[in-house]
């Protein structure tokens, strides 16, 4: 089942599908279709044909260097884009978060130095929000910005941080001042990461990944002139990039595409009793799995665009797409390392190849897959944790 919205948008959706065909680096696609990490310097071209096209910053205002795409439009961009092959996302936070903060906070300062940069793609951003005792309860960060002159100085320790050892920048919420509540006293700084005292220990995970680490701040001196938005409003600023956050982990395109690749998987997967589709058992739960991705599709579609106001403006519409989608997206790879059976073991050696390309890119199909499900494990933690982001709701919806 393929839910199709705004087929008034037919033409653009060809023209965007057209694009990509075109212009798309066939070292993007094959990693991308991978599961597989794609550097700065491979994933540049690919960004620099965006922005010739003016499509780089398509949430952004025009006045801003934006593509101006409405919310529709934005929808079926990022269809075409995981239907094809390409990385929905792309030169880490500095497009999702980080612009459209300083454009609704910024200086002037900052919107004129920041802003070029990023739609360039010549800073790298990681995020500096979780530490060892503040991941869920956010509101307890003690890592402290005391201000000196013109300068704060920064010191202890952020975790969690990705990509920290290949950006250029950092944006953090730290502690500026102790109030009566902990939500208080929390400020947001952009903040170079060349900066004396700065150190960065990457974090290696279960999958052989090293994208994660632990930043350590000794004596770091950052120029006031940083300071997003006002002291003390960190808070309120990490919920606005938060909301943002969320929606982007609900990655309903992907795991679309992920459906599409499984399927592709079980049809030409045959054995002695036919392919692995002809499994009454398997085809159960794969086309279950399908009717609650379409459901959730339809539910997502709703809370973005059937409201006068825009979905980030409400925490607890991003709340629910967050839970749902982190959870499907961790269940199709969990799906997919099933259907594989000895195929999906971590260490084997030899790519195998299935069939031709049918027009998704997908070449050497089997590789990568027990990586991409150990990494989905980490979905329903980042962004706020599922079990954390239950109780908002039932707190703050269902009243309990």
């Amino acid at each position: 089942m393929d839910l199709r919205f705004h087929d008034d948008l037919a033409d653009f959706r060809e023209e965007v599908r057209g694009f990509i065909r075109a212009h798309l680096p066939d070292a993007v696609r094959e990693r991308q279709q991978r599961g597989m990490a794609i550097d700065r310097a491979t994933m540049k071209p690919w960004h620099d044909q965006l922005v010739q096209k003016g499509w780089a910053a398509r949430g952004w205002p025009e006045a801003f260097g934006g593509a101006g795409f409405t919310p529709a439009q934005q929808y079926v961009f990022h269809q075409v884009m995981a239907e094809e092959g390409a990385p929905l996302g792309h030169l880490s936070w500095g497009f999702s978060l980080v612009a459209p903060t300083i454009v609704e906070y910024g200086s002037q300062w900052q919107k004129d130095f920041f802003l070029p940069r990023i739609l360039r793609g010549e800073i790298y951003w990681c995020q500096g929000f979780s530490e060892p005792n503040a991941g869920s309860d956010l509101a307890a960060l003690k890592c402290r910005a005391d201000r000196d002159g013109d300068d704060y100085v920064i010191n202890g320790s952020k975790i969690w941080t990705s990509y920290a050892l290949q950006s250029d920048w950092m944006f953090g919420i730290f502690r500026t001042a102790v109030e009566d509540r902990p939500q208080k006293g929390i400020s947001m700084f952009l903040i170079d990461m060349q900066t004396p005292g700065i150190s960065v220990e990457p974090i290696p995970t279960y999958e052989g990944g090293a994208e994660i680490n632990q930043t350590f701040f000794t004596d770091v001196r950052v120029p006031a002139r940083n300071l997003l938005g006002g002291e003390g409003q960190g808070w309120e600023l990490a919920k606005f990039q938060l909301g943002r956050e969320r929606y982007n982990v609900a990655q309903v395109a992907v795991t679309k595409a992920l459906l599409r690749r499984l399927k592709r998987f079980a049809r030409e997967e045959a054995g002695p009793e036919g392919s692995l589709l002809d499994d009454p058992q398997f085809s159960d739960r794969l086309y279950r799995f399908e009717m609650e991705l379409a459901a959730f599709e339809s539910v997502e579609h709703f809370l973005l665009y059937d409201h006068n106001s825009p979905a980030e403006q409400d925490p607890d519409r991003m709340t629910l797409l967050k839970i749902r989608g982190a959870d499907l997206h961790q269940a199709v790879t969990e799906l997919t390392l099933d259907a594989l059976g000895t195929l999906g073991l971590p260490d084997l050696p030899a790519p195998a190849t299935l069939g031709s390309n049918d027009g998704l890119g997908l070449p050497d199909y089997v590789p990568g897959r027990a990586a991409e499900y150990f990494n989905t494990r980490k979905v329903s933690i980042y962004g706020g944790s599922n079990e954390i982001q239950r109780n908002i709701i039932a707190k703050n919806v269902l009243g309990l």
